[in-house]
């Protein structure tokens, strides 16, 4: 990268749409009264979710809240 280059934060936005459909999600896609396999993938789903939010984030220089 060169010395006069600037960097721009682009992914901000991704980050927001994505929390748009993670939210979405979790008000259809119910862990609780699915099949256990259904059930478990959903987690793997959210659990992911939450780390590249973490990770994005962070990298903006925010922390992520643990619990609301």
């Amino acid at each position: 990268m060169k010395n006069n280059e600037k960097l721009y934060p682009p992914q901000s936005i991704s980050y927001e749409k994505e929390s748009h459909f993670i939210n979405r999600a979790l008000k259809t896609l119910y862990v609780k009264g699915s099949e256990i396999e259904l059930s478990k993938a959903r987690l793997l789903l959210y659990h992911i979710c939450r780390l590249v939010l973490k990770d994005g984030l962070e990298l903006l220089g925010i922390e992520a809240l643990k619990r609301i």
